[in-house]
């Protein structure tokens, strides 16, 4: 779970940056989202290392 704190800030980079004001619980989704991807990815780059150093 990603942290209050993280979560606005995540939602004031989205204003400044895009314009946009997102209402605070769809930014927490969204970056809990964002989190789970970068782990599915983390533990596939991880099995792909584990691989290569039984090869």
């Amino acid at each position: 779970m990603v942290s209050n704190a993280l979560v606005a800030k995540l939602q004031t980079i989205l204003k400044e940056k895009y314009g946009k004001d997102i209402p605070i619980g769809e930014v927490s989704l969204l970056a809990n989202d964002l989190v789970d991807i970068f782990d599915v990815l983390a533990q596939a780059k991880f099995r792909e290392i584990q691989r290569e150093k039984r090869d």
